[in-house]
């Protein structure tokens, strides 16, 4: 998470969280499995009227934001990774 102090305004964001589980399977075809999920700029904690705060036009400056950008956008990812 991060924490920032903006003008007085307290900001926490949770940017990026990965959970996995890996099985050891005596199985003749597999031999270990893993599972995961992870999400990208997930919430942000903030009395924060505007878009994003973190969004400039020079890129991550925290406050300054333009009608014409879009704030960071959020992501999930799931996979499944397989040794043979």
């Amino acid at each position: 998470a991060l924490l920032y102090n903006l003008i007085g305004l307290k900001i926490v964001k949770i940017d990026n969280i990965t959970l996995g589980f890996n099985l050891a399977l005596n199985n003749k075809y597999i031999k270990r499995l893993r599972i995961y999920m992870s999400g990208l700029n997930l919430y942000t904690f903030t009395a924060y009227k505007g878009i994003d705060p973190e969004v400039t036009i020079k890129g991550l400056a925290p406050g300054v934001e333009s009608k014409s950008l879009y704030p960071t956008l959020r992501s999930y990812t799931l996979g499944c990774m397989i040794n043979l």
